[in-house]
């Protein structure tokens, strides 16, 4: 592998370079060096997506065969976007039969 652009074999060549890389056997070697990464605490979910996914997974487990879980997919849709109307759509579809 070597780099396509001339920048980038300065850089390169200072990987090779690199001989001073930790080697973590046990987990909480690892936590403890990479905690400062985390102060601030877990990254916040996104806003938007959530509802979508529960929603495709419910249309899955319903190709699939598996009302209930459809069911329970939608009914955690509804919990993040309550006015959804796809899922809503899908819901009464389940609960008609």
């Amino acid at each position: 592998m070597s780099p396509s652009r001339p920048a980038d074999s300065a850089n390169f060549a200072k990987l090779g370079s690199c001989k001073s890389v930790p080697k973590f056997t046990k987990p909480d070697a690892f936590i403890s060096a990479t905690s400062g990464a985390t102060a601030a605490g877990p990254e916040p979910l996104p806003g938007w997506g959530a509802a979508d996914a529960y929603l495709y997974l419910a249309r899955d487990l319903l190709d699939h065969g598996d009302a209930v879980g459809a069911r329970d997919a939608l009914e955690h849709a509804l919990l993040l976007a309550p006015d959804y109307a796809q899922a809503r759509r899908l819901m009464a579809k389940i609960a008609s039969g």
